[in-house]
């Protein structure tokens, strides 16, 4: 009986331990996401790019043709600077994004606490890039490209964030 008891409390506080050591992590990054200036600059140029491509090139003076999805249809080389730089602040906020879906995906980040922080963010943002991450899929050959971003964008959409969840 003792065994047993000491057993529990042993199990309970290893979980009890793992769960804030998640939560602890989840909160450690999206503070230090939310101090990253680089990080907003790069998700606010995307989003504005994907608006108007014509309209960001003439507004801010810059060279380019192409709008987000075929920024990866093309070798690096064959890029003006411009949009050799709108390419990449999407893969950064991409990069950023895959990171925290594995994360979230293997259980090192708390999910619902994730969630709650960035759940209609994270899904305006793969619609947006959905159709680059296409692009870029097919022109590297290979299919794994953001996978665990995608399959999370799929699980929130399908069953999103709701007011009684808060």
């Amino acid at each position: 009986m003792v065994f047993a008891a000491s057993a529990y409390i042993a199990y309970s506080t290893i979980h009890s331990s793992r769960a804030t050591s998640r939560e602890r992590a989840t909160l450690d990054t999206i503070l230090d996401d939310n101090k990253d200036d680089n990080l907003a600059h790069s998700k606010n140029l995307v989003l504005m790019f994907n608006e108007d491509p014509k309209d960001y090139y003439s507004k801010n003076e810059r060279v380019g043709t192409r709008d987000l999805a075929h920024l990866f249809c093309e070798e690096h080389h064959n890029l003006t600077k411009d949009e050799a730089d709108v390419r990449a602040h999407l893969l950064k906020v991409l990069n950023r994004y895959e990171f925290y879906a594995i994360g979230i995906n293997k259980g090192l980040f708390d999910e619902d606490l994730f969630k709650r922080m960035y759940c209609s963010t994270m899904l305006k943002f793969w619609g947006v890039v959905n159709p680059s991450v296409s692009q870029l899929r097919e022109f590297a050959k290979k299919d794994t490209l953001f996978k665990d971003f995608e399959s999370l964008a799929i699980r929130w959409k399908a069953n999103p964030l709701k007011s009684e969840d808060i």
